[in-house]
């Protein structure tokens, strides 16, 4: 049941948002009559994170690593607010933790990938995305990210999602084919 909603949910989602966002950008429909779409695209995105979690081998390898690097950077933000808080000392910068984090991360799948015997070409587009994903967090972080660097990356993602769901099907596939 979770596989159909991911295999065809995700796909029609994504189409609806689709034809909403190029109405919006041709104006033949307005921000109000937009929302519908809109939200279809958040719960289109939260499936596909979902999505990810389940059937990403990174994850299932690399999980107590995530965890560290999240867990410290908590840690760290938590420390500094609480420092902040008591007037104790003062970092306006509190970006740079969120940007180690990304970099944390960055240098955990590249170690993934690296590691990986048998890459294919979903894994090289995986690798693209945390690559463009990191370098969008820091063009933000020094203010000159273009406006359309997001779309790049949006771009990226469903791509990678819809490599993964192919990848998913065709495994499916060739189990029932071996059965």
């Amino acid at each position: 049941m979770k596989n159909k909603i991911f295999k065809y949910g995700i796909p029609v989602g994504l189409i609806i948002s689709f034809i909403g966002f190029i109405l919006l950008k041709v104006n033949l429909i307005n921000f109000e009559v937009y929302s519908p779409f809109s939200n279809i695209y958040r719960l289109t995105t939260f499936l596909s994170v979902i999505f990810v979690y389940i059937n990403s081998t990174f994850i299932k390898n690399q999980f107590k690593q995530l965890i560290k690097i999240i867990g410290t950077s908590f840690a760290v933000i938590l420390i500094i607010n609480i420092l902040k808080e008591f007037n104790i000392y003062d970092i306006q910068a509190i970006e740079i933790i969120g940007s180690i984090t990304i970099i944390g991360l960055l240098i955990l799948y590249t170690s993934h990938f690296y590691k990986k015997s048998n890459r294919n070409s979903l894994d090289i587009i995986k690798l693209g995305l945390v690559f463009f994903a990191a370098i969008g967090v820091f063009l933000k972080f020094l203010e000159i990210a273009p406006a359309n660097y997001k779309y790049l990356t949006g771009g990226l993602f469903w791509v990678t999602i819809s490599g993964m769901i192919l990848y998913n099907y065709n495994h499916e596939i060739r189990e029932k084919i071996k059965n």
